[in-house]
């Protein structure tokens, strides 16, 4: 795979967590909404799939969203952190237009990758700076690397990114080994439950089913 998979850094993965949560509950709409995309994008989407997500995918009940095959990948089912489906459900309740998708502009129409694009980047420079090189793509490859740290299991890494193959999988075991241990950050259930958030206030969490 010839993909350059470039991730935020583990170690400060708490305060990317803190500036989303910040964004999720900014003022302006249209700012909680490109929020919600960022935070889904932690949650290992890629932008397409945020672009195209629709309401009848997302189970606030169940706290997931089913994401369907997209670039010739498989179809996958993401656990939510409960302050995003309470964000989703915001953005759903909100609204004075009706659209079959979660994230929308003000007229119902499908929001521009660019947006997108920008609400990561200034997350992003809010926490490291302007010269951070990273993308919205870096979302994802950092849900990657945190589960890959967490339980060097290629296989779930897979299926929690809808590959088809092992061999695209294998570029964050590849990568893994070039970070030293000390800047490994551990995730998974924490000893609490999903729902606790950590002591500095809301956050985001990686959590997996069985």
């Amino acid at each position: 795979m010839s993909e350059v998979v470039r991730w935020f850094p583990l170690d400060r993965i708490g305060e990317l967590e803190r500036a989303i949560a910040g964004e999720l509950r900014a003022a302006r709409r249209t700012r909680r909404r490109d929020a919600i995309a960022v935070a889904l994008g932690l949650h290992g989407m890629r932008v397409g799939e945020v672009a195209r997500a629709t309401v009848a995918d997302f189970f606030a009940a169940a706290r997931t969203l089913y994401v369907p095959p997209f670039k010739r990948g498989r179809a996958r089912r993401l656990d939510l952190h409960s302050s995003l489906v309470d964000a989703i459900a915001g953005e759903l309740a909100g609204r004075r237009m009706t659209s079959p998708r979660i994230l929308c502009t003000c007229s119902g129409r499908r929001v521009h990758h660019a947006r997108f694009q920008q609400a990561a980047n200034r997350v992003f420079c809010a926490v490291l700076g302007p010269d951070h090189g990273l993308t919205f793509h870096s979302l994802r490859h950092t849900f990657a690397m945190r589960i890959y740290a967490a339980t060097r299991d290629l296989s779930l890494v897979q299926r929690m990114l809808g590959h088809r193959s092992i061999q695209s999988t294998e570029v964050y075991a590849r990568s893994l080994a070039e970070i030293p241990e000390q800047c490994l950050v551990q995730v998974g259930h924490s000893a609490a439950g999903p729902d606790v958030a950590p002591p500095s206030g809301p956050g985001l969490r990686v959590y997996w089913g069985d």
